[in-house]
Parts: C-alpha cells; structure tokens; sequence
C-alpha cells in the first residue's frame, strides 16, 4: 500500500513539474454579434420647426443688449393692444392676432406668436409704436 501511494505521489509531483502551474486554458473567444436596436434619428416636424419661428423677441436697439425694463414693456404692451382694438374695428371679420405666451429672457421680452399672420402683424406693427421713452428705436 505503500508503494502504491509513493507512485502516485510520484507521478503527481512529475506531472507538476511537465506543465507550469497556471489556469487552465479556456477554448477561443467567439463573439457573439449583438443585435442593436437603435432608433433612427427622427426629422423635425414641420409643425415643431414653425412653431419655432412665431417666437418673437421685442427688444431696445437703444441699450447696448437690448434690454427692455419692466416698465418700459407695459407702455409697450399698452400700444400693441390700443393696435389690436384698432385692428379690430378698422378689420372685424379679419382673424384677430392671438399669442401663447410671453416672457423674459436676459432683459429682453420674448413673445410666441400662435401663428404666422400673429407674428408677421407683431413684426410690422413694433416698429411703428410711438417714441414710448428716449432713445428706443427699431423694437
């Protein structure tokens, strides 16, 4: 019995010392192809690119960024609605010009017109307004 594990421990150890000790070898590498299911890049509407362009900035040419006070803007918006009511009884059946929206952005009123005939009356009606105080020119 003896001899018997002397000989294996033997051919343990000779084994050993044929193959250097190190993690056994895996079988090659095959890469799977994985399938992608990106979204193609969808074009912006039409709807989306015009709505784009009824957003009208009314702005001071006098001051160097264009920057409108708060107060200045109310005597602004007081002659574009004395315009709208002259609008409406000069043209009553003509679609009135409707807005969604105003707001700021750095000292400059920003507008959204709801249409094209909204903003085309916005765009030539601003320059015509009143000297409303020194200095501004070209809203």
């Amino acid at each position: 019995m003896k001899e018997m594990m002397a000989t294996k421990r033997q051919r343990s150890i000779e084994s050993a010392k044929d193959t250097p000790a190190c993690k056994r070898q895996r079988g090659p590498k095959v890469v799977i192809p994985q399938l992608t299911t990106k979204k193609p890049k969808q074009k912006p509407k039409l709807s989306d690119m015009c709505k784009r362009n009824l957003i009208v900035a009314l702005t001071d040419r006098s001051e160097e960024n264009g920057k409108m006070t708060a107060a200045q803007w109310k005597q602004v918006h007081a002659q574009l609605v004395e315009s709208l009511f002259a609008r409406m009884e000069d043209a009553p059946d003509a679609p009135m010009p409707t807005f969604d929206g105003a707001g700021w952005l750095n000292g400059v009123k920003i507008l959204k017109c709801n249409d094209d005939p909204t903003r085309k009356w916005l765009v030539q009606t601003a320059p015509k307004l009143e000297a409303l105080w020194e200095g501004p020119s070209g809203r």
